[in-house]
Order: C-alpha cells, then structure tokens, then sequence
C-alpha cells in the first residue's frame, strides 16, 4: 500500500521547482531550488529569447482562449546548443528548449492521488499540481517519439517535436494539439488546459543553450 511519506521522498527528489516567481511582462518565472536560473527577454515583435548557462527555468502565464480551443502554434529555433541529451533519464535530462501544457489534476483519482498531486502543487507549484504535456526541442530522441517524464511519470508525457540533430540558425514552425495528444498520452479525454509554459535546461549535463520562440495565437 502506498504511504504518504515514500509519495513526499518521490516528490522531494524531482527537481522540483521552488516557489521564488519574478515576472517578466506576462510571464512568471519559477525556479528549481538549488539551480542557476535560466534568463528570458521579449523583444517588441514578441520573440522570446531563452538562455541557459548551467542553468533551468519555467516561464509561464494562462493559456488564452484561442490557444485552448484551437490549439497552438509557434515557431522556435535554437542557436547554441549543449550536448543532446536523453530526455527520459533523470539527471541527464537537459534540452535546449521546450513547451510545456498544463491540464487540472483528474477529477477521478483516488483519495491518495488527489492528496499526492495536491502536495507536489504546493510544493512545486502550479505547473506540477495536474498533468503535463511537454514538447520538446533537443535530445536524442527521434522526432514523433512520445516518452513518460522521468520524474512525474503517471502524470507527465514528453513529445519530441525536433531533435539534437536539427540544424542551428533556422525557424521551424509547429502547430499541435495538446487535447489530442493527452489523449494519447493518458488514455484518458482531456479537461481543458489551464497554463502554457517554456523552459530551457543545461543544469544537469552543464553548458549554455540559447534559443527563441515565437507564438502565433
């Protein structure tokens, strides 16, 4: 039977975010506790610039309405990139840059799951309290592969949208759809999103990762 205390060891030991959230524009940044920060800035033409330096952040803010029933597009590019890395091994797994859907927390869950996820929120904050669909620019991966979160893996799902091989200095135009791809990923019919996030990540392997997004709706 699971016990509460081995659900706080599992979350305690996942890179969790802390709680320190500066904004920038719309964004709020969160952390992880005992990481470097990664750095954002916008320009006017609302390109958003990630970078990296032995570092991770989460930059997140709502999902707007055109974004929840449509969908979502942008373009992304990468311009230095570490070394790819596997993204479903933790401790390894940085990339360069990645999108990250947040979707409320089952409804249906067992006493012991709505507790847990409860706790993982309150002490990792609000991208971790429900599920997670994350896409991602890097890795080692194939593009189209869909691997489990190493850290939430019940409750997190990772698309690789373009790998480690991609080439540097281009534009690349996505459009996706998290419902859908929940659906895939949970087997279970998608609530609807809540929050959009973009991280980039080198805090484990060590190095500097610069990149930029642009999205369209």
């Amino acid at each position: 039977m699971k016990t509460l205390p081995l659900a706080l060891a599992v979350i305690l030991v996942s890179n969790a975010p802390c709680l320190s959230q500066p904004r920038i524009g719309e964004w709020t940044r969160q952390d992880v506790e005992d990481k470097k920060p990664a750095t954002m800035s916008i320009t006017e033409n609302g390109v958003i610039n990630l970078e990296a330096r032995d570092a991770v952040s989460f930059f997140y803010r709502p999902l707007r309405p055109k974004e929840s029933t449509m969908g979502l597009a942008w373009r992304w590019r990468t311009d230095v990139v570490a070394l790819a890395a596997p993204l479903d091994v933790k401790g390894q797994d940085d990339r360069p840059l990645a999108v990250h859907v947040i979707f409320p927390a089952p409804a249906n869950g067992s006493l012991f799951d709505r507790l847990a996820r409860s706790i993982r929120g309150t002490i990792a904050g609000p991208l971790f309290q429900g599920r997670m669909i994350t896409y991602v620019f890097g890795g080692v991966h194939a593009a189209g592969t869909m691997l489990r979160n190493p850290y939430l893996p019940d409750d997190a799902a990772i698309l690789v949208l373009r790998d480690g091989m991609t080439p540097q200095g281009q534009w690349f135009e996505e459009r996706v759809n998290p419902a859908a791809d929940y659906v895939r990923a949970f087997g279970d019919s998608a609530p609807a999103a809540s929050l959009l996030s973009i991280s980039s990540d080198t805090d484990d392997r060590g190095g500097t990762a610069r990149a930029s997004i642009e999205f369209k709706n």
